[in-house]
């Protein structure tokens, strides 16, 4: 390693207090003061952009306790990224490990679950082909495949991370909507602890708000082979086999634009 970088670890290390600093830049008041300026414009840089990136675990968490947590990230996760927004993709490990965090423990589900909503708002828009739908009668299904629409994906989750993010973040929600949420959410979170496999979440974007839907088992699976890009030929196999309306599906699908086309790719 050059001496350049050894000076850049060591300013790093000066910075953030941390061991290994061979510095003794505290012997200079201007250049403290300076650090410390820095230290504090960093902070209040790195809370404003978490708070916007994770806005459940923020009111969770309370404000107070979540800028604490701040703190520790800036120890674990330095900033590399040029735009904040970018900045937090530790966050959600950096809650796990926090022992005074432990009777919390759907919070680093949430906070991962807040990471993924972030960036699929961040995503560039896909444009729809309604055209293509027609490929559907006209070529062999084993030579389609469904386009899927932005930030199309399949998450699993122990806890009800999808209800806890909608009670912090949907505003429409009535006073009536919003007590029933909440004490289905909790007995869910209680309940958790119990379950033999995690749940399974579909997010996608369709227009400009990130969507989500809890999922069964047989939904899972197909919802799996989308995300594996299996031919629509075989999805449609399973739904047959699985009794699943394939008309009702296929609607559903189309209509909430997790697909937003058809692709052929002949062999």
């Amino acid at each position: 390693m050059n001496i350049n970088a050894d000076y850049q670890n060591d300013l790093i290390n000066f910075i953030f207090h941390k061991p290994g600093s061979r510095l003794a830049l505290e012997q200079f008041p201007d250049v403290q003061r300076s650090l410390n300026i820095y230290r504090n414009n960093l902070f209040v840089n790195a809370a404003r952009a978490l708070a916007i990136s994770f806005p459940t675990v923020e009111s969770l968490m309370g404000k107070k306790a979540f800028r604490g947590l701040i703190a520790q990230v800036l120890q674990t996760e330095m900033k590399s990224q040029f735009d904040w927004a970018e900045y937090g993709q530790s966050f959600s490990r950096c809650i796990a490990e926090q022992e005074d965090l432990v009777e919390y423990p759907y919070l680093s589900e949430v906070a991962d679950f807040d990471w993924v909503i972030h960036q699929i708002q961040r995503e560039a828009d896909k444009p729809h082909h309604a055209d293509s739908f027609a490929l559907l009668q006209q070529a062999p299904l084993d030579e389609l495949f469904f386009d899927l629409s932005t930030g199309f994906g399949l998450r699993e989750y122990w806890f009800p991370v999808g209800d806890l993010h909608r009670l912090v973040n949907d505003k429409s929600l009535s006073e009536a909507e919003r007590q029933s949420l909440q004490k289905n959410t909790t007995l869910l979170i209680k309940h958790a602890i119990n379950l033999d496999q995690p749940g399974s979440i579909i997010v996608w974007r369709p227009r400009f708000k990130a969507n989500t839907e809890t999922l069964n088992d047989a939904q899972q699976a197909a919802y799996k082979m989308l995300v594996e890009e299996q031919c629509v030929a075989d999805i449609f196999a399973y739904l047959e086999q699985q009794n699943i309306d394939l008309v009702a599906w296929l609607s559903n699908v189309i209509g909430t634009q997790k697909v937003i086309g058809i692709v052929r790719k002949t062999k």
